[in-house]
C-alpha cells in the first residue's frame, strides 16, 4: 500500500499490473522488490514497527502489573521479533 501510494506514476502502474497477474515469475517478484525499495517501503515498514514496538513497551511499562521478569521476557521477544 505505502509503494502504490508513495511511488511515481510509472512505477505505481507497473507495481499494480504485477500485483494483478496470478502468474508472477521471479523476474516479476525481483522487478516488485526494486520498486519497493526504490519507493523506501521497506525503510518506511521498519520504522513503523520500531514506532509500535516502542508504543507497545511504553504501554507494558504504564500498566505496571507486569512482574519484572516476565516484562523483561517480553521485551525480549518484542525486541527480537522487531529489531532495530
Amino acid at each position: 500500500i505505502y509503494a502504490a501510494e508513495n511511488a511515481g506514476p510509472e512505477d505505481r502502474a507497473r507495481l499494480l499490473d504485477l500485483y494483478a497477474s496470478s502468474d508472477r515469475t521471479a523476474v516479476d517478484v525481483a522487478e516488485i522488490v526494486q520498486i519497493l525499495e526504490r519507493v523506501g517501503a521497506r525503510d518506511y515498514t521498519r520504522d513503523e514497527a520500531r514506532h509500535y514496538r516502542d508504543e507497545a513497551l511504553a504501554e507494558l511499562d504504564a500498566a505496571g502489573v507486569v512482574q519484572p521478569a516476565a516484562r523483561a521476557r517480553l521485551e525480549e521477544i518484542i525486541v527480537g521479533v522487531i529489531s532495530a
